[in-house]
């Protein structure tokens, strides 16, 4: 009986002792995953850290929540005045090619009340092409010396598109004796339309081929809007 008891002990105790394993076993993949999570967590912080000090995106400026640049595309200069922001951003893919973000929603620049109504007016129409009257309205929008080249611009295409739920001007234009294009998407910030913004890709003819019909598009036009529920 003595043994047999004892046995019995031996027996509870290792039942115990599996149990405890069995638990700790539990325990430790419950922390593993934990430290996983947030070891996730971390990482997506520390990209969109690197992303926002290498100029990758553009974030809650403007009208705009967030748009993400194309690959490779990384800051290279810009200004700041009372009233208005811009930056440019390059490739290392060429050297002709230029993303810029000029950012006119702020005092000094509103637009007079005639020409924020006229813009209004057009964006809220289905996109079209602008005729001749509408185009007298815009050129009041685009502002002089438009993305900060004096030349002068020609074969000037102007439209009307949806553009991340949003309806936005476009404008293609190139200059005189230069091989650059430049594709424009000039947006209202705000409702009345008196303040826009807008983002534009330029580059040779070349950099129109490789690299804006595929990613560089892609991209701008998956710009998020501030308060589109498109844009959240």
């Amino acid at each position: 009986m003595g043994e047999r008891r004892r046995d019995q002990v031996d027996d509870q105790a290792d039942r115990q002792g599996d149990g405890r394993g069995e638990d700790a076993g539990r325990g430790d993949g419950l922390i593993a995953g934990m430290a996983d999570l947030l070891g996730g967590f971390a990482r997506r912080r520390e990209q969109r850290r690197e992303a926002r000090e290498q100029g990758l995106l553009i974030e809650n400026r403007g009208g705009i929540e967030k748009l993400e640049l194309p690959r490779g595309f990384t800051r290279s200069g810009g200004m700041s005045v009372p009233s208005f922001e811009f930056d440019e951003y390059q490739s290392p893919a060429s050297n002709t090619m230029k993303i810029g973000y000029w950012n006119w929603a702020k005092p000094g620049s509103e637009l007079p009340d005639e020409v924020a109504a006229g813009f209004k007016t057009i964006l809220a129409e289905k996109p079209h092409d602008l005729n001749q009257e509408e185009i007298d309205i815009v050129a009041r929008v685009v502002p002089g010396g438009v993305y900060g080249h004096a030349g002068q611009i020609e074969n000037i295409r102007l439209r009307t598109e949806e553009v991340g739920g949003k309806n936005v001007l476009v404008m293609i234009n190139s200059w005189v004796g230069e091989d650059r294009t430049a594709y424009g998407i000039f947006a209202p910030v705000g409702e009345d339309c008196r303040y826009r913004e807008h983002i534009h890709f330029e580059g040779s003819e070349q950099d129109f081929k490789q690299h804006w019909e595929g990613e560089a598009k892609r991209q701008l036009y998956g710009v998020k809007w501030r308060g589109l529920e498109t844009g959240k």
